[in-house]
């Protein structure tokens, strides 16, 4: 069966933001960018999210969901990130090595992070982070194992912290999804990992301030010591507004700010709100995926002659008519910007 990237993916926000959305890969790069240009007349920021936030635990989630870690990628760092052309780059790392023959890869931490409590942060506290999620059955830990049951083999064979600044992370063999992994993983002070569940700490841009599960709004505030540069954004408020008429007119008021990734929203909605002049809209590369996948161990469906059948009679064009031009076509699960797509530049591939 083919996937559906979607691709353009809107953005939508109030025009005093200007040119702050104007180039954005990824949730937190809009605050970065915002941080560094926009002056607003209000103290509070509010971010429209479409679906629930269903942790502000930043690693021992038994699941993932997408608006969780938009709000955790506000509040914390990871050794690496992903810029906005989906390639990986050091974060609260300065610098990454991988020896020769891709066993072992060195991590030099940046000096003057720290944590919203104003402790440094150390090589000790990359440690503690990985070795708690690596010890675990959080949801996040999965990815650094292959298999299950008894044929579970973990491909980190060590993490050591020969220094203050730096970490040795060892693998069993070759792995080419460590930085990839290492992403999602927010770094937490030592020995924090228990008070995490309910007032999360870390060394982002923002700091946590209060969490309202019945109403779905988190409140943060901004890090005047985060080492990337204080936002200038006093405070950040994330609502959830699943309803499409909600999110609407929340927009149209100015009660919302911007809305990253409005699932919630059809392409005619998102084209009747393009024609307000109080409204920005842009559209990047996506690379969500929205996969029909099938249960081949039942029949007729364990048939591939069936598969084939299914996926011949299917109207891609006409599917994708629905989009209004928002999405491609894709002949496998990996979208054109895919860590490993053949076409890639070397460095990503």
């Amino acid at each position: 069966m083919s996937a559906k990237s979607r691709r353009p993916e809107p953005r939508l926000a109030r025009a005093r933001l200007g040119k702050c959305v104007a180039f954005v890969a990824c949730f937190v790069l809009v605050l970065g960018s915002i941080a560094s240009s926009c002056r607003r007349q209000s103290n509070v920021f509010v971010i429209a999210l479409s679906d629930n936030v269903k942790t502000i635990d930043p690693i021992g989630s038994p699941s993932v969901d997408a608006a969780s870690e938009r709000v955790r990628s506000l509040m914390f760092n990871s050794l690496v990130k992903k810029d906005e052309k989906f390639d990986y780059v050091p974060e609260v790392a300065s610098k990454i090595d991988r020896s020769e023959d891709g066993l072992t890869f060195t991590f030099t931490l940046r000096d003057g992070v720290t944590f919203h409590d104003g402790r440094p942060f150390t090589s000790a506290d990359a440690k503690y982070t990985l070795d708690t999620v690596l010890a675990s059955t959080f949801a996040k830990a999965a990815s650094f194992f292959e298999g299950v049951g008894a044929n579970r083999k973990a491909y980190v064979k060590s993490i050591e912290a020969p220094d203050a600044h730096t970490l040795v992370i060892r693998l069993n063999s070759p792995w080419t999804g460590l930085l990839a992994n290492l992403v999602a993983i927010a770094m937490i002070p030592k020995d924090s990992y228990e008070s995490q569940k309910t007032h999360p700490l870390g060394t982002g841009p923002f700091k946590f301030k209060s969490y309202d599960q019945s109403q779905q709004v988190v409140d943060m505030e901004a890090f005047p010591k985060y080492w990337d540069g204080p936002p200038q954004i006093a405070i950040l408020r994330a609502r959830v507004i699943s309803d499409s008429n909600a999110l609407q007119a929340e927009l149209q008021s100015g009660r919302v700010d911007i809305a990253p990734l409005p699932t919630s929203l059809s392409p005619d909605s998102i084209k009747g709100l393009s024609s307000n002049p109080n409204l920005n809209v842009r559209q990047f590369d996506g690379s969500n995926l929205n996969l029909l996948t099938f249960n081949t161990t039942e029949p007729p469906l364990d048939n591939v002659k069936v598969r084939q059948a299914i996926a011949y009679a299917i109207n891609r064009g006409g599917v994708l008519g629905l989009y209004a031009g928002a999405n491609l076509s894709l002949r496998s699960g990996d979208g054109e910007e895919a860590f490993g797509r053949s076409g890639l530049s070397r460095s990503r591939r």
